[in-house]
């Protein structure tokens, strides 16, 4: 409990108590100074600013930090950490187990709080020793934040710590001096003045065993997260760089799987909140599937086998370390191999630290030695995961878990190599979901279930050794694994196929046709980008402008993400000067439509039978609009429908968050000139990564923004009649908040409800983001009527009612997603991320 100073009211948290201070004792902690006095029980100490007694409610009285943290995933409060910052990215645990007791958890020392570990009325010098280990708890988490930092080179952060340790200790030698002479002049005694000398001291040499690069890594292969990266032999070679033919053995890094899920699994809270997350999608009712665990093909691989399965998906993708337009770059081409687990709770599933690196290795080391030298060592251990499984314990308790292979996800080109399926596109059959021929997948629109691939048809495609007749280069070695087969892997990727592929093609057609009709200039649609009001992107993720050489090569200059941020809003960007009934503007809608589906977070067969139609028309109308054939990315549309009925929503099997983990191991190239075995290197940096980051156990539910008072709601004459139906007496205004990991600005849309009939969605407005003292929070909302669904914007028309507000639960929300509002000739449209 936190017991208020004024009034002693006890509240649940740190941030309960700062709110009561601000709402009923109008004490604002971040303005100016401003003592305190402990009032917990027989307490009583003084603290001369908020900050030193915010640390001491933590330390010494466990207050949690957040009301949400009281009952975390694993029900118990999370383990103290040492924190450099507040920032996301300098976040990092104590990794050398050290005690930190007086290590403020904003980061800065507090030397007033050093020396408060004994009540005021006593005057005992403190123990030395207590001294020194909030000293080398703020020394481990310095060290831990500059680790964790995969921009900063090792060797920097040894000359960082070496330069460090001189400056603290030329300046306490000055400083010392100085402070022995004054207590001299005093009169202060002897034994005091060898006291003050030794506090003094410890600051001498904070990184004391810790002052070399071997030294802090030894320490870091103390946690129990942490596992050695191997070499795996790949093959031989020969030394050409020597006078002799001398024989050298080509070598791959692995990290053992079982390791990183065992020790995965074992962090606090983790292993109950994957129980408990897929149970609660097991009790979900049948006929919508949002994750793949309730999916068919998940289904038919656990049937009648008992314990806990745990499905993985596996990644696989080149990328390059060195500059690729550089001349290195043919030798920085890197093949990764990566594992992550769908069943993690949204919160954590989208943390590029909890995709586990498996596998690195020179891209052309697997062409020249084949796919079974490189995987062989992969399968085996999948194969030993599925069959033996691995012991969990969790406090105290034993469990057998068993791993399953659920699909293999990447990109075309990174999932037919791996298979041994032809990677070249203008091949006869390089799809590998199916057999169709080029000539006749330059016009379907539909999947033909005659030329589906299976095991029979596949076997003899192996036999034939044709890959010209068959699209089938060998046996792949991953048939080898039991309940798994390359043609019954249903997987492709909308990032790649779609905002990559279809919609460059697509856009790129649509805009020289508008422009050769006279609709409008590329000046002007540069124009629109550039002014347009995009929502909550800020900076991220705004489309580019175009270029002539853009629109010729059908090709943009844009991200996935932009390119789906520039597609979204084209309608209401452009769309009234595009007139009515438009040919080529109704095949943009089909777009918008098959984006809405593929997006969704949530498959029912209704919305599979309706991509599949939509599918086709759009397929049909691309060849007969633009007289141009289609691509394979456009063939791999008429696979989805199929693979979202067998798998699930395409969304959550996707590339993106892979392609960030691919990011930051490029960061971490660059920040080492080393070439001599960058794949140990960066397999050694994602070590250290898995062990210096965030416990997932303290991640709230909820985040909040800065608090402030909500004096404007008094000003506001629209709420004059309002405020005495508000929920809370008193209560505090935020800019936004976090919740289950969507995040609700001010100015915002969010879906409130339907009409009365169920025809159209119904949206407010968030005007403000209302807290109260017990960290309950609701969106004060304008609410809007829905007047219709505009199929030329492709975006819902609506109206707002004057006076009209209410007051919503978040969890009272119909939808969870967020929606952007622009006015265009005088209409309000709001546009969705997926189907409503």
């Amino acid at each position: 409990m936190a017991v208020c100073t004024e009034c002693k009211t006890e509240t649940l948290s740190i941030q309960r108590l700062e709110l009561h201070l601000q709402m009923n004792h109008q004490i604002f902690i971040s303005h100016g100074f401003r003592s305190f006095n402990c009032s917990d029980g027989d307490c009583g100490r003084d603290f001369i600013n908020w900050k030193t007694y915010r640390n001491h409610l933590i330390r010494d009285h466990k207050v949690p930090l957040s009301v949400h943290d009281v009952s975390n995933v694993s029900g118990e409060p999370p383990p103290k950490k040492c924190k450099l910052s507040t920032s996301d990215t300098s976040n990092c645990s104590n990794v050398f187990n050290i005690p930190c007791s007086s290590v403020s958890l904003s980061g800065e020392c507090n030397n007033e709080d050093l020396f408060q570990d004994t009540p005021a009325n006593s005057y005992e010098s403190p123990d030395i020793n207590s001294l020194k280990e909030p000293i080398r708890g703020m020394s481990n988490q310095f060290l831990n934040a500059l680790y964790s930092n995969k921009s900063i080179p090792r060797s920097y952060i040894q000359t960082i710590v070496s330069e460090v340790s001189v400056f603290l200790g030329n300046s306490l030698k000055c400083v010392s001096g100085a402070v022995q002479t004054e207590l001299n002049l005093a009169g202060v005694s002897s034994q005091t003045c060898s006291n003050v000398a030794s506090y003094l001291n410890v600051l001498e040499n904070p990184f004391r065993g810790l002052d070399s690069d071997y030294l802090r890594l030894q320490n870091f292969k103390k946690d129990p997260t942490w596992v050695d990266p191997e070499d795996v032999l790949i093959g031989d070679a020969e030394d050409l760089n020597a006078s002799k033919v001398i024989p050298i053995g080509v070598k791959m890094s692995y990290i053992p799987l079982a390791k990183s899920l065992k020790g995965f699994l074992e962090s606090p809270g983790i292993f109950a909140a994957i129980l408990d997350y897929m149970n609660f999608l097991n009790s979900q009712p049948d006929g919508v599937v949002c994750n793949f665990i309730q999916s068919e093909l998940w289904k038919s691989k656990v049937k009648g086998k008992p314990g806990i399965h745990i499905p993985i998906f596996k990644f696989y993708d080149d990328f390059n370390v060195n500059n690729s337009l550089g001349p290195h770059s043919d030798s920085g081409q890197l093949g990764g191999d990566y594992c992550s687990i769908p069943v993690l709770p949204p919160k954590f599933r989208s943390l590029v630290d909890n995709i586990f690196v498996v596998l690195l290795f020179k891209s052309h080391d697997r062409e020249l030695y084949s796919n079974d030298s490189v995987f062989r060592k992969v399968i085996d251990e999948l194969e030993d995961l599925q069959t033996n499984g691995v012991t969990v314990s969790v406090n105290g308790i034993s469990h057998l878990v068993y791993f399953r292979l659920g699909l293999v996800i990447g990109d075309n080109k990174g999932v037919n190599s791996m298979f041994d399926f032809v990677s070249c596109f203008t091949a006869n059959h390089s799809c590998r979901l199916c057999k169709i021929h080029r000539d006749a997948l330059h016009f379907a629109g539909k999947e033909d279930s005659s030329l589906l691939r299976n095991k029979e048809n596949y076997a003899v495609d192996v036999l034939t050794n044709d890959s010209s007749l068959t699209g089938v280069s060998r046996n792949s070695v991953w048939n080898s694994l039991t309940d798994f087969h390359v043609t019954e892997n249903l997987s492709l990727d909308i990032m790649h196929d779609l905002f990559q592929g279809v919609c460059h093609y697509d856009m790129g057609h649509i805009i020289r046709y508008f422009i050769r009709k006279g609709y409008f200039t590329l000046d002007e649609l540069n124009f629109h980008i550039a002014t347009h009001d995009f929502g909550c992107l800020k900076g991220e993720n705004r489309p580019t402008s175009i270029r002539e050489e853009n629109l010729k090569e059908l090709h943009f200059k844009m991200t996935a993400s932009e390119m789906l941020c520039f597609v979204r809003n084209f309608s209401v960007m452009m769309g009234h000067l595009v007139p009515k009934n438009d040919p080529v503007w109704y095949f943009y809608t089909l777009l918008r439509q098959i984006l809405d589906i593929v997006l969704c977070p949530y498959v029912t067969p209704h919305l599979c039978d309706l991509l599949e139609s939509v599918v086709d028309e759009h397929n049909h109308l691309y060849y007969v609009l633009f007289k141009d054939t289609l691509k394979p990315k456009h063939h791999n549309l008429v696979h989805m429908p199929r693979i979202m009925r067998m798998v699930g929503p395409l969304v959550h099997i996707w590339c993106m968050r892979y392609e960030a983990k691919n990011r930051s191991h490029n960061v971490a190239a660059q920040a080492t000139r080393s070439r001599k075995n960058i794949m140990k290197t960066l397999c050694i940096r994602e070590q250290i990564t898995q062990v210096t980051k965030n416990d997932l156990s303290s991640i709230s539910d909820v985040v909040f923004s800065s608090f402030k008072h909500c004096d404007v709601l008094d000003k506001d004459s629209n709420f004059v009649n309002f405020i005495p139906c508000l929920p809370f007496k008193s209560c505090m205004c935020a800019s936004y908040v976090k919740f289950k990991g969507i995040e609700y600005k001010v100015d915002s849309f969010i879906n409130i409800g339907s009409k009365d009939d169920g025809s159209l969605p119904l949206f407010g407005k968030i005007c403000y983001i209302i807290v109260d003292s017990n960290e309950d929070f609701r969106f004060l909302v304008h609410s809007y009527d829905t007047k219709l669904f505009c199929d030329h914007f492709h975006a819902y028309v609506i109206s707002h009612k004057q006076y009209d507000f209410k007051c919503v639960k978040p969890e009272d929300l119909v939808q969870t997603q967020v929606f952007n509002g622009n006015m265009n000739q005088g209409n309000m449209y709001v546009t969705s991320k997926y189907i409503v």
